[in-house]
């Protein structure tokens, strides 16, 4: 009977202890380094500090999060990239990951152990379609995928920009957020739909923003 209880006593202090390693992988986990704007100098420093450390663990793995405009995580990428490429490291051992619009730029360095999950990303916006013009048909359809992805999301805000003369804009605004507040699910009313014009481009454009609690708005 002792013998019994013992191997009882072993299994089930094997299996808590499992389950607290596991709960361990995604908790009390912070960046390596985590910076904002900066010039090519630190950037690659920072990227050099980076590159380093993950030599050091050999079994890890490295993240690198961007959050900003597309146009400036685009930049930011290529600049660590080419960095990287010129460390002659392993890129198979870095993930780049874009983390969606914010303001100001924003990179996170992450190393983490292999069976270690990378936490949530920080709350931003995330533009889910763009297009120009098209008919009534075809933009509905694109507005119908979008929306019923959002239907038991009632936190997200939907943001739609459009880029086209005043009058325009106005009208497809109109269309647009007619058709959005009269789908059904869990109340997509105009309180989480924002339309609103962006700067006059050639040829007009639609960008569909899907902003969640907490996010910055996109600036048009």
């Amino acid at each position: 009977m002792f013998r019994v209880l013992l191997l009882i006593f072993v299994l089930l202090n094997s299996t808590a202890y499992a389950q607290t390693k596991d709960e361990n992988l995604i908790a009390d986990v912070f960046p390596l380094d985590e910076f904002g704007i900066a010039a090519n100098g630190d950037v690659k420093a920072r990227s050099d500090n980076f590159v380093f450390e993950l030599q050091k663990q050999p079994t890890a793995q490295g993240f690198i999060v961007n959050y900003g405009s597309a146009k400036d995580i685009a930049r930011r990428e290529i600049l660590i990239r080419n960095y990287i490429r010129f460390r002659s490291f392993d890129s198979s051992r870095i993930t780049f990951i874009r983390g969606g619009f914010l303001k100001e730029l924003l990179t996170q360095l992450w190393i983490l152990p292999s069976e270690t999950k990378l936490p949530p990303l920080l709350p931003a916006a995330d533009k889910v379609d763009e297009f120009g013009k098209l008919s009534a048909k075809n933009w509905k359809a694109r507005f119908d995928e979008v929306l019923s992805k959002q239907e038991n999301n009632c936190s997200n805000h939907i943001y739609i920009i459009i880029y086209a003369q005043e009058k325009a804009a106005n009208s497809l605004g109109k269309k647009y957020l007619d058709y959005a507040v009269s789908k059904r699910g869990c109340g997509i009313d105009p309180r989480r739909v924002t339309v609103t014009r962006g700067k006059l481009f050639r040829k007009q454009k639609t960008e569909i923003w899907i902003v969640p609690a907490g996010a910055e708005p996109p600036i048009p």
